[in-house]
């Protein structure tokens, strides 16, 4: 009867041992899949945080060469209305100057003209 009672006792002990070994085990492996959870969730925010510095950079460099292009583009339209204002003045200070030069050989003409009468 003892070595029956023994055996039981053993065979209880056994089985809480096997439990509370099953039990370390599974908490060990919740543990692990937290970690893993944790590592795989740092991982994912710091790439979502790299990509979006990424695009944010790239978008930035986008957005200052849009600027320069368009502030480039308004230098060009500037330069050439400048060009045109340039070229017109010009026209016009030679349209003058053909004029003063023609009324004065007219003056010159006329001086001649009148000179050679009164002589």
């Amino acid at each position: 009867m003892n070595v029956v009672i023994m055996y039981a006792l053993t065979v209880q002990n056994n089985v809480q041992h096997a439990r509370r070994k099953s039990a370390k085990n599974v908490y060990i492996l919740e543990s692990i899949v937290l970690r893993a959870r944790n590592k795989h969730a740092r991982v994912a925010l710091v790439n979502a945080t790299n990509a979006t510095r990424t695009f944010a950079k790239i978008a930035c460099l986008k957005e200052h060469k849009v600027q320069d292009v368009t502030i480039n583009g308004f230098v060009l339209i500037v330069a050439s209305f400048s060009a045109k204002h340039v070229i017109r003045n010009g026209a016009l200070i030679t349209r003058t100057l053909v004029k003063h030069a023609a009324n004065a050989k007219t003056r010159l003409a006329r001086a001649a003209i009148a000179s050679v009468t009164s002589a």
